[in-house]
Order: C-alpha cells, then sequence, then structure tokens
C-alpha cells in the first residue's frame, strides 16, 4: 500500500493505493488542504490537514476509512509527520510564541 496526496483545482486531498490498485481518496472532516505523510504496514494513514482557519491538525486514518483528528494540547498548530508498526505517530507540533516541538502519540 502507499499513500499521498494529489491536487484537483482548488484543494489537495489525500489517497492510499491498496495492493489491488484500487484507489481511494479521503479528506478529514472540515479540511481544505490534507497531506498524507505516512502508512505503516497495517494500512493506517497519518498526516495532517489545514482547516479553513489556517491551522493545521494531525489525523490518522484506519484502513476501513474511519479518520479521527488530533491535537497535541495547547498548541497553536500539529503535524503527524511518521507512524510505525504499532501505530505510534511522531511530529511537530508548534507552541503559543509559534516554536517547534517534537511529539509521540501512542495508539
Amino acid at each position: 500500500m502507499i499513500t499521498g496526496e494529489y491536487r484537483d483545482e482548488f484543494f489537495y486531498h489525500g489517497f492510499v493505493r491498496a495492493t489491488n490498485s484500487t484507489v481511494a481518496a479521503f479528506d478529514p472532516p472540515g479540511s481544505t488542504l490534507t497531506f498524507a505523510g505516512a502508512i505503516n504496514a497495517a494500512g493506517t494513514v497519518t498526516g495532517y490537514y489545514i482547516d479553513n482557519d489556517g491551522v493545521p491538525h494531525g489525523f490518522v486514518r484506519v484502513r476501513n476509512g474511519d479518520i479521527e483528528a488530533f491535537d497535541v494540547p495547547n498548541s497553536m498548530g500539529t503535524l503527524a509527520l511518521a507512524i510505525n508498526s504499532f501505530g505510534v505517530i511522531t511530529g511537530t507540533f508548534f507552541d503559543h510564541d509559534g516554536a517547534a516541538h517534537g511529539f509521540v502519540r501512542l495508539p
């Protein structure tokens, strides 16, 4: 399986391509730009999306297509960047001063 994003006339959308060559497009609710950054062997995708206010939020999409958005508590933006075989997600978040920090999210 692979994941990534594509652009239509207006927005970026995430996609997953299965081993049988089927492609499923997706967007977290409230997304205007979706960036699917990583996928693990179980087919779980993580990445981030930008909402209408320009704020980034992390998301995790499981193989059946369910999507859960998440934010690091008290952050001004969350970028989920990687996922391992156990479903642990890592990435970057921004504090109220705009400084970047790393995070780890357990499944």
